[in-house]
Formats: C-alpha cells, structure tokens, sequence
C-alpha cells in the first residue's frame, strides 16, 4: 500500500485512518508513506519546523506505533512544484525574477519521476525495505541564487532570486489558485546540505 496526499490540515487524521485500518485488515504487506526530507531534522520538541512538517512527523510516530511494515520516504524539495514551476514562471515572464520566501538556505530540489522511481521499485519487492527510511535528494546542493541560475541557463535569459516577506507571499496565493492551507508548508523548507544522491540504495541507481 501506497499513501500520499497533497498539502490538507487533515494529513494526521488520514494517516491515523489508514494505520487504523490496516492493523484490522491484518494482512498488508508493507505501507509505503510519502514524508519529507525536514522529519530527519525534527524532534518531539523542535519547533522550527512548518506545520505541515509537523504533521509528518506526527504521522510517522502513528506508523510506527502501529506495529504496520512501514517504509517512510522522505524527498526533499519537489522540483515540480508550483513555486518551482508555474510561480516561478509567472514572476520571471514578468520581471526576470523568482519571487519566493525562502531566504538563504540550501536544499537539493529532487525531480517526481526520480521519488516515483524508488517507490515503485519498494513497492514491487518490499520485504527488504521494511522498517528503512529513505532520504530523497536531487543531485546537489543550491541556495536559491543557484538555482536561479540553473533557470538563467536552460531559459538563455537572465534570472534573479528576489526574497520577499512570507506575509506578501501568503497574501498571493489565493490570486494563484493555490490552497489557503499551502501557507502551512511555508519555510522552513526541507533542507539538505549534503550532495549524496540517497536514491541509489532503493533504486542501484542515482538521480
């Protein structure tokens, strides 16, 4: 079994559900569990953290109190994101920048095809994953100057990060289509400072 589910106020409850009722059913063979990279940071009592990040957290402790074959996947940034993707398209269309509230901090942006690649592979043959933890990461780590710079390169046009306060940038997220609950998985981002690519131990491939 496979759970994943896009940004909701309602992730510990759904996790909780789930946990629920897989221990009843009795007979899975493994919970594959979409987490994020800032889990491995996290502690009963940090709170640094987002509260989305939070209720990753939480809801890993709920797996693993289950007593369920648990593999947690942790990625880090989803380079497909919107603020990756259409946000960013739009601020740089219209001025050359990539307008996001992320300050200085570095993460490694991984690729959905590459985290799809590695569940599919846990999922296929689960018996050797269970219990593990896999930390998902793109092939290096950038500040968001550097990957401002990556699109400066594969666009042929000059781009620029431009950091903007985190209210402003709540405050556009409606205009934008996007979930009020999206503001829940403001910065801290996942963040990784290292460069190893970690898909390499599911897959025998990297990203």
């Amino acid at each position: 079994m496979y759970l994943a589910m896009r940004v909701s106020p309602d992730h510990l409850l759904a996790a909780t559900v789930v946990a629920s009722v897989a221990r009843e059913y009795g007979k899975l063979e493994a919970l594959v569990d979409l987490s994020q990279m800032t889990v491995s940071q996290m502690t009963a009592t940090s709170t640094e953290e987002s509260h989305q990040q939070r209720l990753h957290w939480l809801a890993e402790q709920v797996f693993n109190w289950s007593g369920l074959p648990v593999v947690h996947i942790r990625p880090t940034a989803f380079l497909d994101t919107p603020r990756f993707t259409t946000m960013a398209a739009r601020s740089i269309q219209e001025n050359g920048t990539i307008a996001l509230p992320l300050g200085t901090g570095r993460t490694s942006p991984v690729a959905v095809d590459d985290v799809a690649r590695v569940i599919a592979t846990v999922l296929r043959d689960p018996a050797p994953h269970i219990g593990k933890v896999y930390e998902l990461t793109g092939p290096r780590s950038v500040d968001m100057t550097g990957l401002a710079e990556e699109f400066s390169r594969a666009l042929g046009r000059s781009v620029s990060y431009v950091g903007v306060p985190l209210d402003r940038w709540e405050a556009q997220l409606p205009k934008l289509g996007m979930p009020p609950h999206l503001e829940s998985t403001s910065p801290p981002w996942p963040s990784c400072t290292g460069t190893t690519v970690t898909t390499a131990r599911p897959t025998g491939s990297s990203a």
